[in-house]
């Protein structure tokens, strides 16, 4: 075990998550079962994004600044079978979204938020989320400009719209690697929710799952964070 809570593998310079999902998914609760301060996000790992980190730097800085890192990719897999690691099975970007959701929905009283995409397939991943998870309230989507970097005045934007929605659960959809390199530069600027503002993200997630999900064509990579909520338990 690498820290953390939950049992990690050093895989080409990365510490990837080894537990089930069921494991990885209390974990993850953690953040709204205790009063730790401090915000959280899980970003998947597969080769692309392996060798997109060997090319720039400030992108695996920034899939290293995850609290969890999940092997979404059968590469990482066998990377670590062949290391004599304990991986045995890939964790896919849906794996994650119907993890976090269907747990959020069991529980009841928490809310997400969505960035990335366009309007239109955000459209049609919030009549599924009121359709699939009617316990689960739906804070806000945003759909930023497409480009390859935001200006200043966007990115405020982006955290404006954010920080007013108030999400317990923020998944961010951008692409790989504009995902994880705004999560790990920005959340910590997020001042909403209950407290100060998960992660992915999950990278998290973000959103990883929805192009199964909403039957989008895109593939989102996405992250997801997860704020942590006062002491108060108030919004």
């Amino acid at each position: 075990m690498m820290g953390g809570g939950v049992h990690k593998e050093s895989i080409l310079g990365f510490a990837v998550c080894t537990d089930p999902l069921d494991r990885l998914r209390d974990e993850v609760f953690k953040v709204f079962d205790t009063d730790q301060g401090g915000r959280k996000w899980l970003a998947c790992l597969n080769p692309h994004s392996i060798v997109e980190a060997r090319r720039r730097r400030e992108f695996a800085s920034a899939l290293r600044a995850a609290d969890w890192l999940v092997p979404d990719g059968i590469g990482v897999v066998l990377a670590s079978l062949i290391r004599g690691g304990k991986l045995r099975r890939r964790v896919t970007g849906s794996d994650v979204f119907r993890m976090v959701m269907d747990e959020a929905n069991r529980r009841g009283g928490l809310s997400v938020f969505f960035l990335g995409s366009t309007d239109g397939v955000l459209e049609r991943i919030s009549r599924r989320v009121r359709d699939d998870y009617p316990a689960i309230r739906l804070a806000g989507v945003y759909s930023p400009p497409s480009t390859e970097r935001f200006t200043e005045e966007e990115v405020k934007k982006i955290i404006r719209e954010i920080d007013e929605a108030r999400p317990d659960i923020l998944w961010v959809g951008l692409t790989a690697p504009k995902q994880e390199l705004w999560l790990a530069k920005h959340l910590r600027l997020l001042t909403s929710v209950r407290s100060s503002g998960r992660i992915r993200s999950f990278r998290g997630p973000a959103w990883s799952g929805c192009r199964d999900y909403c039957g989008n064509p895109l593939a989102f990579g996405g992250g997801c964070s997860f704020p942590p909520r006062s002491s108060s338990g108030l919004p």
